[in-house]
Formats: C-alpha cells, structure tokens, sequence
C-alpha cells in the first residue's frame, strides 16, 4: 500500500489524523496530518502518499475530531488504503475539472433568486495520450473495477504538498473510454478517464 485517505467527513479544519501501518506487530510507516476543506465550504479531506510502496498487515487511522463537528456523531463515508498506479509516462494535456450541483432555486415576483445548496459533487476528466505500453493490463483491470461500481481514489500529482493533495485527490466513480494507439508506430496509447466524486 502506498495512499491512504479519509474524505466525505462531516468534521471541518483543526480535525488531526493519524496513520499507523505494522508488520507482524512492528510499526513500518506513521504519518500525522490534518483534514482540509475544500475552498473552505466542502467537506473534509485527509490524503497522504507514502514516499514507498508499504507491506503491512494492520492500518490503524486515528481521527481526532477536536470539537469540529456541529453534529452530535462523526461521519466519515469514505476511506482508503491500498496502492497507487503511475503510468510509465505521465501525459495529459487536455483534461479537465468541473462540479455538479443539486440545488433548490426559488425565484421571487421581482425576479430575485434564492438558492438553497443542496450537495455537490467533483468530477475530472482526464485524457491521457501518451501511455505507454506497458500501462495496457492496468488500463484494462482498471476498466473492470469501473464495470463492479468500485470506487478508485485520482491523485493529479502524488508528490504535491499535503494541502494540495487534500484539495485536487478525487474519491468515487470512474469511466473508462476506449483505448487506441492513434500515432502508429510511436505506440502511444490515448484513453480518457472520468472520475465523479461519490457522494
């Protein structure tokens, strides 16, 4: 394993996590962070990217509310811990990054608005078109996981400081495009990928 995320909290800024992975009872990895809102209005996230691969057998995350949470329980919807994947080359020039919606609007005789949040929901869209060959099983047991409704954790750049990891890491849905090798003989392969947060 190598990612470990908390995200889809209902606790805000100040909230400390801590990670505990052991071997056979020896601890091989610990890190101390904290949740981030996401432009300060969504819901919380913790991201951390080991600098390597780790083998142990227990995980141990810690969340330490710290008073943060108007309701009376903590939630938190999702969670992850597991490996990461990079291609060989690591091009895309085209994606993109956008957000749903669900609101209520009602207008008034005036014709003033008033809009009353009801979720939102992150998405990315992201079209790589420079994978290498090797990257092709991935791509293909990535297309099955999609196919069962798993949920697949999207970090734009592993190596990023933590508040960016918390702000830009996607948590939920993914679709797969066709994979093609439009250049011929430079054997790049071209695919897109779209990552829908999950609610």
């Amino acid at each position: 394993m190598q990612a470990f995320f908390v995200g889809r909290t209902n606790m805000g800024q100040g909230v400390t996590v801590q990670i505990t992975a052991k071997l056979a009872g020896n601890t091989v990895h610990w890190w101390e962070g904290s949740l981030t809102t996401l432009s300060g209005i969504s819901p919380a996230q913790a991201v951390h990217v080991a600098p390597a691969p780790v083998m142990a057998d227990t995980v141990l995350i810690a969340v330490n509310a710290n008073g943060t949470v108007a309701e009376s329980y903590i939630a938190i919807a999702l969670a992850y811990v597991g490996p990461i994947w990079q291609p060989v080359r690591n091009m895309s020039t085209k994606s993109t990054t956008g957000m749903d919606t669900g609101q209520t609007i009602n207008t008034g005789m005036a014709g003033a608005e008033f809009v009353s949040p009801g979720w939102m929901r992150r998405k990315a869209v992201v079209d790589h078109e420079s994978l290498d060959l090797a990257d092709v099983p991935v791509l293909e047991q990535i297309a099955y996981m999609a196919a069962t409704g798993s949920n697949v954790l999207f970090i734009p750049d592993p190596a990023a400081d933590p508040p960016t990891l918390n702000m830009r890491a996607l948590y939920g849905r993914i679709q797969s495009g066709d994979l093609s090798n439009p250049y011929g003989a430079a054997l790049r392969q071209q695919t897109t990928f779209t990552i829908t947060e999950r609610l």
